[in-house]
């Protein structure tokens, strides 16, 4: 019982001293960079560098360190002995986002065309007075239209003006035309399922 107890420190103490602490710092090529993720694959542990970059993990020889931070490539670092008795540093390569191809055209050499621009230029000012002559007319010198005014409020009341559906009311005869012949709304659909009394039904 005593020699595996003994093994059994042995074995612990063994395991407890080849774990160390591993401190290191990440830059990139102007600054630290903070908040990047450091995780030991290994031992399945995190840790996160601080607002210097410097950071602190508890890993063991050749455990693989995997370090990772938005806007940076991926690395992962596996520990050597010489690591576990100086900080680590390490730098890390910013992404650079990648635009697609776009064509560049010189039009310094093109004239300009006032009559093509004039006309364009019409014919857009004329749709936008169609559109919208309210902007487009002034009654400063004149006074008040009040007849553009009723024209507007009337063009405003004839679209939301409410028609209420007509009722159509239905004959005794229609009724009656209607539960004689007609497969389901039936005398018997009455009678069966709604269960109206037959003294209602005449």
């Amino acid at each position: 019982m005593k020699t595996s107890f003994i093994i059994f420190l042995a074995l612990t103490s063994s395991l407890l001293s080849a774990q160390t602490s591993i401190e290191g710092i990440i830059y990139d090529d102007e600054t630290t960079v903070k908040g990047a993720k450091i995780f030991n694959l290994n031992e399945n542990r995190v840790t996160y560098t601080n607002d210097k970059g410097t950071f602190e993990i508890m890993a063991n020889v050749n455990d693989t360190l995997e370090i990772t931070s938005l806007f940076y490539h991926p690395q992962r670092l596996i520990i050597k002995e010489e690591f576990i008795h100086q900080p680590l540093v390490i730098e890390m390569k910013k992404k650079i986002n990648e635009l697609e191809e776009a064509m560049v055209l010189d039009r310094r050499n093109k004239k300009f065309d006032g009559e093509e621009n004039q006309s364009g230029m019409g014919q857009q000012i004329a749709m936008d007075m169609k559109n919208n002559p309210h902007l487009y007319t002034t009654y400063a010198n004149q006074g008040v239209n009040f007849m553009y005014l009723a024209n507007l409020v009337g063009k405003l009341l004839s679209k939301n003006k409410y028609k209420a559906p007509e009722k159509k009311v239905m004959t005794y005869q229609q009724l009656d035309s209607l539960f004689s012949y007609d497969k389901i709304l039936n005398y018997k659909y009455l009678r069966e399922d709604l269960e109206i009394p037959e003294t209602y039904l005449g």
